[in-house]
């Protein structure tokens, strides 16, 4: 394996610690504080929600280019469908089961559970889903139309009209993020940076400059992204892509400022299992929603060790199912 391979290889393992590193504590805040604790009140909170789910996004779509090159779509598609849709369905399968004891639903009314499983299926885990249906995307117009950047903007244009029901705005959210994540490999650009230390300062001074703007209208989930919504929204939804944007730019060039050399054991740990942590976190998430919904704020100490718990637990739950071919292909995706 050559030196910039490795470099490369590194620095992506990075990538993958910090950004499950920022999901699980943004969501720690979120459902580790109390019902009736205002997260929008948190700086941290913010400067993660404004542009986590885009670097996650980018990621895959980074990602997809490095299988398009080894693969044939074909191949690619039906990688992902098991890296994405075998977990959508064994998740929902679990939410079932979970209703079914909870007694939510009987067991008896199969009608009933057949819709509420369907429901399921279109309705949670967006993100997975999205990923999915993203990939596919990319892979019809590199297979079609030769990677047509125009078809990549007309798609982008589309998306500024999708309405919030089942997920699309969300899809619509993520789509530039991913296309430039996965044109961003294609085109070397990340090599292409002579001077990722005055990237990382400039992106970072222009984030936090932008973030003091954010509020909860910027939040995907409050206002989607339908350009019919209202006068404003076009400009919520250029303001949200561009801290998004930003915050994705920040961390990469400081990953590549950082150029690690050799990884710490418990680095290589949560970066080798970094999807698997986000996929069985959701579930572990509910618990703890339930167990501290009764606090009245954010406590620091008990921050921290909800963001070990939640990790070390995701980890060896992740190790139990991998030793289970059902498991591990149903809840882990591999």
């Amino acid at each position: 394996m050559t030196k910039d391979n490795t470099n490369k290889i590194n620095n992506l393992n990075v990538l993958y610690f910090i950004v499950i590193l920022l999901l699980i504590i943004g969501h720690c805040i979120q459902t580790g504080s109390g019902e009736a604790y205002d997260n929008f009140g948190n700086v941290l909170f913010k400067a993660i929600y404004a542009f986590h789910v885009p670097l996650f996004t980018m990621i895959f779509g980074y990602l997809l280019y490095d299988d398009t090159t080894k693969h044939e779509e074909k191949e690619v598609a039906k990688k992902s469908f098991n890296t994405f849709i075998m977990p959508l369905i064994g998740y929902s399968l679990l939410e079932l089961l979970w209703e079914l004891l909870e007694k939510t639903l009987t067991i008896h009314n199969i009608p009933v559970i057949a819709k509420t499983f369907i429901q399921l299926l279109l309705e949670t885990q967006w993100f997975i889903r999205g990923m999915f249906i993203l990939t596919i995307i990319v892979l019809i117009i590199k297979k079609y139309f030769k990677d047509s950047i125009y078809i990549y903007l007309l798609i982008l244009i589309l998306t500024l009209f999708l309405p919030s029901d089942h997920g699309l705005s969300l899809y619509g959210f993520t789509y530039p993020y991913f296309v430039i994540g996965y044109l961003a490999n294609k085109e070397k650009l990340i090599s292409k940076i002579k001077n990722p230390k005055w990237v990382c300062l400039i992106s970072t001074v222009l984030y936090f400059a932008l973030l003091t703007q954010y509020n909860k209208d910027c939040y995907i989930y409050t206002t989607g992204l339908n350009v019919l919504n209202s006068p404003n929204q076009i400009w919520i939804d250029i303001y949200r892509f561009i801290i998004g944007l930003l915050g994705c730019i920040s961390v990469v060039s400081f990953v590549k400022v950082l150029n690690v050399k050799k990884l710490h054991p418990i680095v290589e740990t949560i970066s080798n299992n970094w999807f698997q942590i986000y996929l069985v976190s959701n579930v572990l998430f509910r618990f703890l929603d339930k167990i501290t919904s009764k606090l009245s704020g954010l406590n620091i100490l008990l921050l921290l060790i909800e963001i070990i718990v939640m990790i070390v637990l995701s980890l060896i739950i992740i190790k139990i199912c991998k030793k289970n071919k059902i498991l591990s292909r149903m809840l882990l995706g591999i």
